[in-house]
């Protein structure tokens, strides 16, 4: 019978979605669908090539999941798990397949994304009670079993690692005992090899819930030097018992238990209660330690206590802790023996507080012990602010003490450091109200004290004591206080040290210190034995310092009682030197010298005084600008001279030969380099000796980055006629080498007055008015390489003088002609009228008119030019004098000689002299001189027929050949 058109659209209504909702079942269990389903979820985060799950399981081919930093490839993935059973929430995984698994990751990637993209914050859950570690790992009903995964890991960086791992196993399910294997084998040669493994063994209860755990690591190594591998197990088991679990932790070498830890937990426990003990030898751990190129010592770690997790994050924990040390030397430490350290302790502390119950600790030598550091009553410490909390206001909380650090102990570290015995000291620590105090029980000793070579110390100290020392530390500041630093040689008390130091919250850190020296003592150390011929004297010195942002150091120098041997007393010192450091860095100094000399009672001042700023270049180079002046109203040099005879007069050793230096590398920068500004010098009076001063010394030393520039250098002398002087050192840069000149100018100097003064004693060798300018220019790798390898140009004038400097009187042929004077006088009374004889005596008396005429030497004009080249060689180019009775020109030249002065070198002087009047006739005399013909006009100089020669030196000019030459007519040789 046909259906009626009611049945037709009702047909139609109900079969037409169950219709579609098969199509759609079909669709969705197509692999088609169900890999583009899979792509879609994974745009942008990985790629796959296919996806099929079926009722029975799943298979997925070329799935590639990428995130920054982090990339995995799976080949294939082939599941058997049920899909209907996931549909009532139980899990049967029968079998899971994974192979050839490659995992990258790159920590710096991943780093920097998490960097840019930090996590949201999320709302904190409301804590939860603990109910114990298995409870929490609830699990739906489950079965695992045939699980099968093989791949590798690459690790990028510096040195990329690589290690294959699997994980295999199963047998979880209710009321079985599982296992899942997890192992790690880094990828390299027989020769350096090492894996871990990690296994899982869970045991389910019949509700298939998890009742005992345990996990067990298992690492092994193969090392380079290493013939067999190496294991090394950790175990952590945790066991469910009734409504508690209990807990246990070893690491295990060889069978044995390096560390164990056992703890248990109750339901409404308030603590969670640990014991732990330790037994660790060197033996244990040798075998993970390439031993050829890590040496253990022989050392032996041991202990036990307990651990207590409080409530509100409090930790507890007492035991005992015992490490035996020998051998320290095959770690590259000095040799210091068998070393015992013991520890006692109970301790408890959180977030907020610590609190010590008991503890000592306590350190011994093979023969003795070294240190003990102990509390003596329980106290706490708030770590906010900084509080401690003691038992018992009146009574200490630590006690330190040295009992005898071994010599040889510290010696070991500075090696030339010796002691005659132990360091030994003591301190208690005691709270104060709101304040801690440390305070000495005992002076801190050290015992004969010698630093340097055993054969030649360069110190050598009976001892140092450091006595009275308090230290006071609360919410008010910080005072401290060392009484005395006390050092003896000699068995006499060579050096003392006072210090304070205070710092009040807020406000900068005052330091106060006084040191004493007696610097006989100090200079009869070794390193200083016989340098010096100081016997006597004394310094103080006082600082004292404010340091902060802005800092400030004051220091006052005091040298009294001074005495050289042989020489007797020495003028009195004091040394006031002032630094000011700004908030940006910037730097004042002040430097006020005043010495004293005794005998006559006059003072001389000096005073430095500089600013300087920092600021970077256009580099960003730090640089410093400085503005310095150098100012003194008197300055008398003989009493800074007098401090030379401390000078010891012992001549040092010959140098051993040795082959020439090697010329240093040329410097890429100036000595001056990041330094601009300038020195400017005002001295009003200078006294060399009475009579002799130097006033009015004024000039600016310039510093830029190209040169040091003396501008404009000027002086007076109290005798007459000034000096100015000016000159450069320049850096070539392009060269890296320096530049050297100067300029020298005198004039209207008035040379009797001052060596009459420097030598009140002696006649004046010199006298006239003079002018002279001096030019110098050297290049050089070093300013000393420029300066002795400088040329220089060298001109004198000088006006109405008279000259005396010419050795006549210890010349041997001048004494021999005064004694044929006498005998030839008492001839003539005896022979009157020979002729022979008054010849004789002609030469003589003419002699002697030279002599006289020569050792006083009146001159009009006197010019002077020499050159010293760059060999340090000095040439006299031109030598003219001008005089009523003489003429003289020539040339000569100095020596050469390594370390001597310009006026001890060797010196010769070759002039042609011509004569008139009265000395010319003696010359003719002589034979000397060819007599003037009769028409010559009035005034003309008769010539020498040879010339004269002055040598020696210019301290003493020698005058042998001249004489010579007087004295040849009366046969003297």
């Amino acid at each position: 019978m046909p259906m009626s058109r009611r049945k037709k659209l009702i047909l139609l209504l109900v079969g037409a979605p169950i219709l579609l909702l098969i199509v759609l079942f079909v669709a969705v269990l197509t692999p088609a669908v169900q890999t583009f389903a899979a792509r879609q979820a994974l745009s942008g985060q990985g790629s796959v090539e296919r996806v099929s799950v079926g009722s029975s399981g799943a298979e997925i081919a070329g799935l590639v999941i990428e995130q920054p930093g982090v990339k995995i490839s799976v080949p294939s993935l082939k599941a058997d798990l049920p899909m209907f059973g996931l549909a009532g929430g139980a899990i049967d995984l029968r079998s899971l397949v994974l192979h050839d698994i490659v995992i990258d990751y790159d920590p710096v990637a991943a780093a920097l994304h998490a960097a840019q993209n930090p996590p949201a914050a999320e709302a904190a859950a409301p804590a939860r009670p603990f109910e114990g570690v298995l409870r929490a790992l609830q699990l739906p009903a489950m079965t695992v079993d045939g699980v099968d995964l093989a791949g590798v890991v690459r690790v990028a960086g510096p040195v990329p690692i690589a290690a294959d791992f699997t994980l295999k196993g199963g047998g979880v399910a209710a009321g079985k005992e599982g296992r899942l294997e997890l192992k790690v084998v880094a990828q390299g040669g027989e020769a350096s090899a090492g894996s871990v493994v990690l296994a899982l063994l869970p045991t389910l209860d019949a509700g298939g819930q998890i009742s005992a755990l345990t996990v067990v690591l298992d690492a092994t190594a193969k090392g380079l030097f290493q013939g067999k591998a190496n294991s090394l197990r950790s175990e952590i088991a945790i066991t469910r018992a009734e409504a508690g679990e209990s807990y246990v932790v070893k690491m295990i070498a060889a069978d044995k238990a390096l560390v164990e830890i056992n703890s248990r937990w109750e339901p409404g426990a308030t603590k969670l209660s640990a014991g732990w003990r330790l037994d660790i030898t060197d033996a244990d751990v040798k075998p993970f330690v390439p031993v050829p190129l890590f040496a253990l010592p022989e050392f032996k770690l041991s202990g036990a206590g307990d651990v207590r997790l409080v409530d509100a994050g409090r930790l507890e924990t007492t035991g005992d802790l015992r490490v035996v040390v020998d051998g320290l030397e095959t770690l590259g430490l000095p040799a210091l023996g068998r070393i015992l350290v013991t520890s006692r302790f109970d301790v408890a502390g959180s977030a907020t507080e610590a609190k010590v119950n008991t503890f000592a600790f306590d350190v011994a030598s093979a023969d003795a012990p070294v240190l003990g550091i102990s509390a003596r009553q329980p106290f706490s410490y708030e770590i906010a602010t900084n509080k401690i909390t003691a038992s018992r206001s009146d009574a200490d909380l630590l006690n330190v003490r040295l009992l005898g650090v071994p010599s040889a102990w510290v010696a070991a570290f500075v090696p030339e450091l010796t002691l005659a015995g132990p360091l030994t000291g003591e301190w208690t620590v005691r709270p104060d109200a709101d304040d801690i105090v440390v305070d000495s029980a005992a002076p801190f000793v050290i015992t004969g004290l010698r630093y340097g070579p055993a054969a030649a110390p360069l110190v050598a100290f009976d001892s140092v004591n450091i006595e009275g020392l308090r230290v006071r530390q609360g919410p008010a500041g910080l005072d401290a206080v060392i009484g005395k630093i006390r050092v003896v040689a000699a068995a006499k008390e060579l050096l003392t040290l006072k210090l304070a130091a205070n710092q009040k919250t807020g406000s900068p850190l005052v330091v106060h210190s006084e040191i004493s020296t007696q610097l006989a003592l100090l200079a009869d150390q070794p390193a200083l034995r016989g340098q010096t011929r100081l016997s006597a004297g004394r310094a103080l010195l006082v600082v004292d310092a404010s340091v902060a942002a802005a800092s400030r150091v004051t220091a006052d120098l005091r040298l009294s009682g001074l005495r050289a041997a042989g020489a007797g007393d020495l003028p009195e010192v004091v040394v006031l030197a002032e630094l000011d450091q700004a908030v940006d860095g910037g730097l004042t100094v002040k430097l006020p010298l005043s010495i004293t000399g005794l005998a006559p009672k006059r003072t001389s001042d000096l005073e430095l005084s500089a600013t300087a700023a920092s600021s970077p270049d256009a580099t960003g180079k730090a640089t410093w600008q400085v503005a310095a002046k150098l100012l003194s109203q008197t300055l008398h040099l003989p009493d800074l001279q007098a401090f030379a005879a401390l000078a010891s007069d012992t001549l040092p050793a010959p140098a051993p030969e040795s082959k020439p230096a090697e010329t240093p590398a040329p410097a890429d920068a100036p000595l001056w380099d990041g330094v601009t500004g300038a020195l400017d010098i005002s001295l009003a009076r200078i006294v060399y000796a009475p009579g002799v001063e130097v006033l009015d010394t004024k000039g600016r030393v310039a510093l830029t980055k190209e040169a040091i520039s003396l501008e404009k250098f000027g002086l007076l002398l109290g005798t007459g006629g000034g000096i100015d002087l000016v000159g450069a050192l320049r850096w070539l840069a392009t060269d890296k080498k320096y530049a050297l000149s100067a300029e020298a100018k005198g004039a209207d100097l008035a040379a009797g007055p001052l060596l009459k003064a420097l030598n009140p004693a002696a006649s004046v060798p010199l006298e006239g008015t003079y002018a002279f300018s001096a030019k110098l220019a050297g290049e050089g790798i070093d300013p000393a390489t420029a300066a002795a390898g400088a040329a220089a140009d060298f001109n004198l004038t000088g006006k109405a003088g008279v000259i005396r400097s010419l050795n006549f009187e210890t010349n041997k042929y001048a004494r021999a002609g005064s004694a044929v004077v006498g005998g030839l006088a008492g001839l003539a009374g005896a022979f009157t009228g020979n002729p022979e004889v008054a010849k004789q005596a002609s030469y003589v008396t003419a002699i002697n008119n030279v002599v006289r005429r020569m050792a006083a030497l009146p001159y009009d004009e006197l010019i002077v030019s020499a050159r010293r080249d760059a060999s340090g060689a000095v040439q006299i180019g031109e030598f003219r004098l001008q005089s009523p009775s003489i003429r003289a020109s020539g040339s000569g030249g100095f020596g050469n000689l390594p370390g001597v002065s310009l006026v001890h070198q060797p010196f010769n002087l070759k002039l042609d002299l011509g004569a008139r009047e009265e000395l010319a006739r003696d010359f003719v005399t002589l034979g000397l001189a060819e007599p003037l013909p009769i028409e010559a006009a009035p005034g003309t100089y008769a010539a020498l027929t040879e010339p004269v020669v002055l040598d020696d030196t210019l301290a003493k000019i020698g005058t042998d050949q001249f004489m010579r030459l007087l004295v040849r007519k009366l046969g003297a040789r």
